[in-house]
């Protein structure tokens, strides 16, 4: 799973600024709308910090499996085949870690859309 996740990093590396620029874009906005003081305005503030989420969250993935541990070697020691194997046990936990945060920002996003449509659309 997380060589699976290292080698989607290394196809997303070109990506990295985009996503910063996207999320400091969402945050200006975001500080924007709620330093203003009209009401025409707050149409985007749900979109925005639905996006700003995503950006992180995009970002967060692109650098925490940016560098992986190489797997274990027979030939080295067996403290060193340890330290490896538990490196790369803590990145499998980012990465279990990672995939419920998705879910809970798909979750979260689907209501958060679900109540700016409610408010706004309809």
């Amino acid at each position: 799973m997380i060589d699976h996740f290292h080698k989607i990093t290394k196809r997303l590396r070109k990506l990295k600024s985009v996503v910063i620029i996207m999320a400091v874009i969402f945050l200006i906005i975001i500080w924007g709308i709620i330093f203003s003081n009209t009401q025409q305005e707050e149409f985007f503030l749900i979109p925005c910090i639905v996006g700003f989420l995503w950006c992180l969250l995009a970002y967060a993935f692109m650098i925490g499996f940016q560098y992986m541990p190489n797997k274990a070697n027979e030939n080295n020691k067996f403290f060193a085949r340890m330290k490896v194997k538990f490196y790369r046990f803590l990145y499998w936990l980012f990465g279990v870690g990672f995939i419920v945060i998705s879910i809970v920002m798909i979750i979260l996003s689907v209501k958060m859309i679900a109540v700016w449509g409610r408010d706004y659309i309809v």
